[in-house]
């Protein structure tokens, strides 16, 4: 387990670094870096091919369990060689940086991802969307993730993820610019749920119906945070506590609700 800690810029570990260091050690699983896109990158580089060659070893598959893609500069190459050399991937991170809903299908065929977090950036023109980008990739590898968080997208739709994601058992939405209407309050969704946090930013208009499609199956949740929900007021917790009376609770934050 590496981990890339660094109080200034200057000082940070190079990616070409950090790819020698995979070239030397494919079996590792974790190693703690922002940005793994110029990494693998460069290690589609010609230089990257006469460092290979000059030691006389080929560029194995890698053992690693996690990739970060965060607050900086994105490439297809180097994304999508960081995807596809890592066959037993379980945790990407990929948020504040421009990926393209194009290049999040790449990850349609990951078979052992089980925690996800996606974000958009604030600076971008390749806007990944809910609608196009996000449940078409829940629709293929939904069904395994244990985690999930969302930031910075419109138009989420919470009965859509808890119905393509039945074994959620922690779900963060923060910064979200909209909701989509709750109109089947029937279904039971999110029932493995443990750990939930709601951040409303934005101050988007959470739905009380979608608070309760969270909720109302939710009988183990442990830790639940919520922020600027205006919704979430007293008679819409009877309502909750009516259907689910929450016994497995441990911590619970409400901050600048109603």
């Amino acid at each position: 387990h590496v981990t890339n800690k660094h109080q200034h810029r200057d000082h940070a570990v190079p990616a070409a670094g950090v790819a020698k260091f995979l070239y030397y050690h494919p079996n590792i699983l974790f190693i703690n870096f922002e940005n793994f896109s110029p990494v693998f990158q460069y290690i589609t580089s010609n230089d990257f091919s006469s460092f290979a060659r000059t030691h006389q070893k080929h560029v194995p598959a890698f053992n690693l369990r996690k990739l970060n893609f965060s607050g900086g500069e994105l490439t297809e190459d180097g994304f999508v060689t960081a995807v596809t050399s890592c066959p037993f991937l379980d945790t990407l991170v990929a948020r504040q940086t421009d990926l393209s809903n194009t290049l999040l299908a790449e990850l349609m065929t990951v078979t052992t991802l089980t925690s996800l977090h996606l974000g958009n950036s604030s600076f971008t023109r390749h806007w990944l969307h809910f609608e196009d980008g996000v449940l078409p990739l829940l629709w293929s590898v939904g069904a395994r993730l244990l985690s999930l968080k969302l930031e910075k997208f419109s138009r989420v739709d919470v009965l859509q993820i808890g119905s393509l994601c039945p074994r959620l058992q922690t779900f963060r939405l923060s910064c979200i610019g909209s909701y989509v209407p709750v109109f089947d309050q029937s279904r039971i969704v999110f029932d493995k749920l443990v750990d939930l946090e709601i951040l409303n930013t934005r101050g988007a208009h959470v739905y009380a119906k979608a608070i309760h499609q969270i909720l109302d199956g939710a009988h183990h949740l442990s830790n639940a945070s919520f922020q600027f929900i205006d919704t979430l007021n007293d008679e819409v917790w009877r309502e909750i506590l009516d259907i689910n009376p929450l016994r497995e609770l441990e911590s619970l934050t409400i901050d600048q609700c109603h």
